[in-house]
Order: C-alpha cells, then structure tokens, then sequence
C-alpha cells in the first residue's frame, strides 16, 4: 500500500531529468555552433586582411569578411571588432589596435558603408592601415579579434542571460605583388 505513489513519483523525476536534458543538449549545441561561426568569421576577416595588406581600405574589406561570416549568428550581439599588429606569438595589444563596433543610429563618422564605427584608431597610434608593414622578411602580423555577447535560448535554469566570447586569429601580411 505504501507504494502506490512512488511510479509517479519516479516518472516526474524522470521527465525532469530528460527535459534538462534535452534543453542542454539543444542550448550546448547552438552555443557550439555559434562559437563555431565565430571562429569561422575571425579567420575570414583575418584571412582577406592578409591579401589586403597595407591598401586604404583593408580595415573595411576585413570588417566585411568578418561580418559576413557572422550572418548566420542568430540571436547575438557582436560587441566589438578589432584589427591588431601581434607577433609570430600570437600577443593581443589592444593598445596597438584598430577598434570598431556595429554602428548605431547616432552615429557620425561611420566605416564601411556605415556599417561599422570605430572606437579606437591606433596601430600604431593613429596610423592608417597603408602604413602596415607588406614587403622584406619583417612583414607585419595582423590579428583579427571579434567579441561577441552570446544570448542563450530558452532560458532554462543556468543557460539563462548572456556570456561573452572572444575569438582571434592571426596572420601574417602577404608580401606585396610588383608588376
């Protein structure tokens, strides 16, 4: 007689743990594959920064590339890009860098097809990209670093709020064609 609650008992613990379950799984999974999308996007932006090299407009050719490989990132927020001079090691100076983020409808001075504002133009200090580095073995090393604010889905207990996630890549400039 005593045991005429526990079946229901049990399903409901059950069912708990398979809904928590499924919702980590599907909240783990678009999380990965945005971090994925993520990464994908610093590599293009850096990977067109290194056939850009030192032209006028290599810092909107990257932004581009970066923000077009961010296209299929649903649901976030990208903080913050910047366009960096590193080492073969792979060091992020913010100070050394070119900082931008998605414009707002305040904005003056937009970048890119006024897509993007910059926050910071410093690498070094105010130096324009056509001052990079591109010829000889001491050719500049560009990092490309995107911060992203991602927003969990559902909600559900800890995959609530957002988290910040930060991705880079680093490249060295190709050498400059002369014909």
């Amino acid at each position: 007689m005593r045991d005429r609650g526990t079946a229901a008992i049990e399903l409901a613990l059950a069912f708990i743990l398979i809904v928590t379950l499924v919702i980590g799984t599907f909240e783990w999974g678009t999380g990965f594959a945005d971090r994925i999308n993520l990464a994908s996007s610093v590599r293009e932006g850096a990977r067109v920064g290194a056939a850009a090299g030192d032209n006028a407009d290599a810092d909107c050719r990257i932004i581009e590339a970066a923000a077009g490989a961010l296209n299929a990132v649903q649901g976030n927020q990208v903080k913050q890009l910047y366009i960096y001079k590193s080492d073969d090691t792979g060091l992020f100076d913010s100070t050394v860098s070119q900082i931008y983020r998605p414009s707002q409808p305040s904005d003056v001075g937009l970048l890119c097809g006024g897509g993007w504002y910059p926050i910071q133009l410093s690498w070094p200090p105010n130096t324009p990209p056509g001052n990079r580095v591109t010829t000889g073995t001491n050719r500049d090393w560009l990092g490309v670093r995107v911060e992203l604010d991602h927003t969990w889905k559902t909600g559900f207990l800890w995959w609530n709020g957002t988290v910040t996630w930060h991705e880079d890549a680093i490249v060295r400039l190709e050498p400059e064609v002369i014909n």
